[in-house]
């Protein structure tokens, strides 16, 4: 969503997403006639309303009392007037957001949901930087392409700026897991034993 520099990520049935996006997409430009001010805060409940409308309608069209499923997710990340950052959930109840947490906080969807957040449960890892976070987010998503039999392909990681989107990590999920195989086999290992985190350079350099 170039327009208004919004970066959203789409899980589920693709189409379905992308049907979202295009509708929030020829709104907005409609409304706004190209200069789009706070399109993370519009695109959101666009999206949103756009769910509910195809719920009721297929609903109707199906004629049964449960409409058919919206089979999508999404996830809207970018900067508003104000200059403060955004992230939202869109859900068909409701959109739900955060801002400049204080501690780690965020999204995720899908089903690689449960061993993303597995996975940051059992770590427990303090970041102090942006790369140390990159690396965290890219092992969580090489734990659920090994464990979510509908995660795979590759791995994409962006960073949304005020005036654009950079791509920081787009590689298969192979030439990942090779990038990382210590790091993932370091976190099994303090795993079984009940360790903290560590290196396998750690490891062999402190035996037990």
């Amino acid at each position: 969503m170039e327009n208004y520099n919004v970066l959203a990520t789409m899980a589920g049935n693709s189409s379905d997403c992308t049907n979202i996006l295009s509708s929030a997409d020829n709104v907005i430009g409609r409304a706004c006639g190209g200069v789009v001010n706070n399109g993370i805060h519009c695109a959101p409940e666009l999206a949103r309303s756009y769910i509910d409308h195809w719920f009721e309608k297929c609903g109707r069209l199906l004629g049964v009392s449960t409409p058919y499923v919206f089979e999508g997710c999404l996830i809207m990340a970018g900067w508003d007037v104000k200059d403060v950052a955004y992230v939202y959930d869109v859900q068909r109840s409701e959109v739900s957001y955060i801002t400049r947490p204080k501690e780690y906080g965020g999204f995720v969807n899908e089903s690689g949901r449960e061993t993303v957040l597995e996975y940051f449960r059992t770590c427990k890892k303090v970041v102090q930087s942006s790369s140390e976070l990159l690396k965290h987010v890219i092992r969580a998503l090489i734990c659920a392409t090994l464990f979510d039999q509908n995660s795979g392909g590759y791995l994409c990681v962006f960073e949304v700026k005020k005036k654009d989107v950079k791509v920081v990590y787009h590689q298969t999920v192979l030439r990942a897991l090779s990038e990382y195989y210590n790091d993932m086999v370091a976190i099994t290992m303090a795993e079984a034993v009940g360790k903290p985190e560590m290196t396998v350079a750690d490891e062999a350099n402190n035996p037990s």
